[in-house]
């Protein structure tokens, strides 16, 4: 058995009665290679064979998305950007397959805006995968993330409400909890309850540090994070 094959791929067994051909994958457009089988006998006579394989083109999944990161929640559009890798076979002629990785799905070439939340304190990453699929069957996918980042979360918890005058209140009365992901500036603001005017203000996560000094006086602490 001798075999040959045109354009030139690599051919392992190619002295074989079964051999393997090594077709490399193709994103532009179809190609027909030509196969051919020459038969021996003992008695040395001979026998040819041709045949025509086609080797469809694989398709390019692509897309682009509005926003690849945002604060929650966001309305996000895609840009189908998918090429068949036949020319003349536009999107038109592709099918398609969407997973918004929110539980969400679509086939449309297009798809309407798809909102993603976050109701935690850390990112919340979605993975979208787009399967395309040209005329031909082949396919290819692709996977792209969107980022929705948490809004900020105010918390703190106090070991005392109320204490002999004078009342300091400071870090050792109030523990501020620390979300990273969610909050980066800390200010604090001490407010006088009947006339709410501010009566202090500081930046910084530990930056409380007000005294009550007169018996039967209160006020209202304030933790603003953005």
């Amino acid at each position: 058995y001798s075999w040959s094959i045109t354009p030139n791929i690599t051919i392992t067994g190619g002295s074989s009665n079964n051999p393997t051909f090594n077709f490399p994958v193709t994103t532009n457009d179809s190609l027909v290679y030509l196969i051919n089988l020459l038969v021996l006998d003992a008695n040395g006579c001979a026998d040819e064979f041709d045949l025509n394989y086609t080797v469809y083109p694989k398709p390019t999944a692509d897309f682009t998305p509005s926003l690849m990161d945002s604060c929650g929640p966001v309305s996000v559009t895609f840009i189908n950007m998918s090429f068949s890798g036949q020319t003349g076979m536009d999107r038109k002629t592709m099918t398609f397959a969407w997973d918004f990785g929110n539980g969400l799905s679509s086939t449309d070439s297009i798809p309407p805006g798809i909102t993603f939340t976050n109701t935690g304190v850390v990112d919340s990453v979605y993975s979208v995968q787009l399967i395309a699929t040209n005329a031909f069957g082949c396919s290819d996918t692709i996977i792209k993330n969107i980022t929705v980042h948490p809004d900020p979360l105010a918390d703190y918890t106090t070991s005392s409400l109320l204490d002999c005058a004078p009342f300091k209140i400071d870090t050792t009365i109030i523990t501020t909890i620390h979300y990273p992901s969610a909050n980066n500036t800390y200010v604090w603001r001490v407010i006088d309850p009947v006339s709410n005017s501010v009566l202090q203000s500081s930046i910084g996560i530990n930056s409380i540090n007000y005294t009550i000094l007169n018996a039967d006086d209160s006020v209202n602490v304030e933790l603003i994070v953005s």
